[in-house]
């Protein structure tokens, strides 16, 4: 009997282990210390490209349109960037994952393998919000409120941090929504919500500020039925909400008096001015760009924009393939999961405000998406058209 239990185990763990590995990658990635770090994440990614080109749960025949518009991407980015001689580290980085998400669209996935990927991603987050809460007391009582935070050996930009702990908050309310351990999902929300409090990112506000409103629409439209038994539902998650903002002005006034000030002259913290060097440097290298972080070697600052990034270091060659490759992606994630969706437009919206092409989650964003089952994606198009009929 325990036999053939181990032996189901072991076939369950043979058939999820690309699922598995990509969960764990996705959780770690959060974690970025500069040597290990590092190390773990090649291994891994190196894991599971090997578990998906010999791995049997994968779809041969699958050729999507964005995997030769990333490829093509790929190819104009090292042309440029061997030609400039900005070839760094961290291209390599950029390399992997996108080799990573060209591999991974022709894995099989089914709704069982989603809820692990989106479960380890929370786990890993709470875990995450935790050191940044404990973090951001420590230097806040040293007068900064706003200044890099050290995690893991290293100092990591408010923004940077960000930009993973919004979009899990999209599927903590979708948990508390569909009643998916609910009041655990609760508890894990409001602790992450104080982390991106703590971090005092405006970028972070702005993309908080979008999720919701946008989840928020989806789900009253999506259930105007069933909206009058959600009534106590959103009762009680606006009393939660005061109570939490109450708690928030009081014991974090100065970051959330950070987070939405707008009017004071330093509120750009000069990123208007570097938005502008990056489009003139764009200007300059106007068709192929100036070669990956073409702007740092330059300037010795990023562009703190990830689309005026990408068309100054790639040009607009680049700037169309990426985009239209982007769009294709965008349009998925919304046939095929709207939280997703919702998840992904957060993080491009937080984008705007860093150099986050090469950063880890935004790839794992992406990769989710490749994924994304594709008899679900049939499903809700269908589903689509019928509720427009009716």
């Amino acid at each position: 009997m325990y036999i053939y239990k181990l032996k189901n185990i072991i076939k369950y763990i043979k058939n999820k282990f690309a699922i598995i590995i990509f969960s764990i990658f996705a959780s770690l990635s959060l974690y970025q210390q500069p040597l290990y770090g590092q190390l773990i994440a090649i291994i891994l990614i190196l894991l599971l490209i090997t578990t998906i080109i010999i791995g049997k749960n994968i779809d041969k025949g699958r050729n999507l349109i964005e995997n030769k518009l990333l490829l093509l991407f790929l190819f104009e980015a090292s042309a440029v960037t061997f030609y400039y001689s900005t070839f760094t580290q961290d291209f390599v980085k950029l390399i992997s994952q996108m080799i990573l998400f060209v591999l991974l669209g022709k894995l099989k996935m089914n709704k069982e393998d989603e809820k692990i990927i989106e479960n380890s991603v929370i786990v890993s987050t709470l875990i995450f919000s935790i050191i940044i809460i404990q973090k951001s007391i420590l230097i806040s009582k040293m007068g900064y409120i706003h200044g890099r935070i050290p995690l893991f050996g290293t100092t990591l930009d408010p923004n940077y941090i960000c930009i993973t702990l919004v979009p899990t908050l999209v599927l903590l309310i979708n948990n508390i929504y569909d009643n998916y351990y609910r009041n655990v999902s609760i508890i894990l929300y409001f602790i992450i919500l104080i982390a991106v409090i703590c971090t005092s990112s405006r970028g972070g506000f702005l993309g908080l500020l979008c999720s919701h409103l946008g989840l928020l629409c989806y789900l009253t439209i999506n259930n105007l039925k069933k909206l009058k038994k959600k009534v106590v539902f959103f009762g009680v998650l606006i009393i939660l909400f005061v109570i939490l903002f109450y708690y928030i002005s009081f014991y974090y006034s100065l970051q959330w008096s950070r987070m939405i000030s707008i009017n004071n002259e330093s509120s750009d913290n000069g990123r208007f001015e570097i938005w502008k060097i990056s489009i003139n440097l764009w200007q300059q290298y106007f068709v192929f760009g100036c070669g990956f972080q073409g702007v740092y070697q330059r300037y010795y600052f990023a562009s703190h924009n990830t689309f005026i990034q990408i068309l100054s270091e790639t040009g607009i060659t680049g700037g169309i393939i990426f985009f239209s490759y982007l769009l294709l992606i965008i349009k998925k994630a919304y046939i095929c999961n709207r939280i997703i969706f919702i998840m992904l437009i957060t993080v491009l919206i937080q984008a705007c405000f860093l150099d986050a092409l090469n950063h880890r989650f935004l790839w794992i964003m992406l990769c989710w998406i490749a994924i994304l089952p594709m008899q679900s994606c049939i499903y809700n198009k269908i589903s689509e058209k019928n509720r427009v009929k009716i």
